[in-house]
């Protein structure tokens, strides 16, 4: 259960996150959006501080960019598989390791 609380704090939190921007627009929102996730990363050690930025940055270019994978697919005439796969890959190596390390930081 100790594992599991940062885990849904930081799903929580990327939830949050797409929730300030199109369709929803709650602004507010984007005040309180990473608190849980700043909630997060306390008592866990550096490893899981990392895997866990790695798991909300997935998440929130997800929940910002839930289009992309039907944007791939239509326009490049890919399968799901594929274009799941492209979006994966690209948040994956363009996004994720910004904000992992910007978790280890803030961990520290």
């Amino acid at each position: 259960m100790k594992r599991l609380a940062p885990l849904a704090l930081t799903i929580l939190s990327g939830g949050l996150y797409g929730l300030a921007f199109p369709p929803h627009r709650l602004r507010l929102v984007a005040w309180i959006a990473l608190a849980p996730f700043f909630v997060a990363l306390r008592g866990v050690g550096p490893g899981h501080a990392l895997l866990l930025g790695w798991v909300w940055s997935v998440l929130a270019a997800y929940s910002v960019g839930e289009w992309m994978p039907g944007a791939i697919e239509s326009y490049s005439l890919q399968t799901k598989l594929v274009a799941w796969l492209s979006f994966l890959g690209l948040s994956n190596l363009m996004v994720a390791p910004y904000h992992a390390a910007f978790a280890l930081c803030a961990w520290r």
